[in-house]
C-alpha cells in the first residue's frame, strides 16, 4: 500500500548535509529509499534543502546550535512545522527526526500518527518527556543499547 509521508528534519542543516549533519544524512536516505518503494514523502527541513518540500528555516539557524538560543529556536521550529502540517495536505503517517518542539507539536495535531525517532540520549528528563505523549506517537530507538536505558517507554 502505498503512503504518503511526511518526514520532520532538524533546523540545524539542509537534507542531505554539506558536511557535517548526522541526522539529515539519516532522514535523506529515509527519504530516498520511501521514495524508491512508491511511497509519496513529504520533507519538513532547512531551507536550501535538495529534497525539501516544504522548507520551513532559514539556513543560518545552525548558528544558534549549542548555544543559549538553541531551545527557543527548536519550539519556534516546532511551531512552524505545526503551521505546515495542517496547510499540507494530509499525510498518513509523520515521522519526526527532530527533538521535543518538533515532537510535541505533531504529537498535538492531531494530523496523523506519530513515529519519533530518538537520536540522542535518553537521560531522566527525556524518559519524563517522552513518558508523557499521546499514545498515537510511537517511539524508535536507534540501537538496542539505547533501548536499554527506556525500558519503561513504547
Amino acid at each position: 500500500m502505498i503512503r504518503r509521508i511526511a518526514l520532520v528534519a532538524p533546523p540545524w542543516y539542509p537534507v542531505p548535509p554539506r558536511g557535517y549533519g548526522g541526522i539529515e544524512l539519516v532522514v535523506d536516505l529515509l527519504a530516498r529509499e520511501l521514495r524508491a518503494l512508491g511511497h509519496e514523502v513529504v520533507l519538513f527541513a532547512a531551507e536550501d534543502s535538495a529534497a525539501a518540500s516544504h522548507p520551513i528555516c532559514v539556513r543560518d539557524w545552525a548558528a544558534y546550535l549549542g548555544g543559549p538560543q538553541e531551545r527557543v529556536r527548536e519550539v519556534a521550529y516546532g511551531a512552524l512545522v505545526l503551521q505546515a502540517l495542517r496547510r499540507a495536505e494530509p499525510v498518513d503517517v509523520i515521522h519526526d527526526h527532530c527533538g521535543m518542539g518538533t515532537l510535541l507539536a505533531a504529537a498535538m495535531s492531531q494530523r496523523a500518527p506519530v513515529v519519533h525517532t530518538v537520536h540522542g540520549t535518553i537521560g531522566d528528563a527525556e524518559r519524563a518527556f517522552l513518558g508523557s505523549l499521546p499514545a498515537s506517537a510511537g517511539l524508535v530507538a536507534i540501537s538496542e543499547a539505547q533501548r536499554a536505558t527506556a525500558l519503561s517507554l513504547p
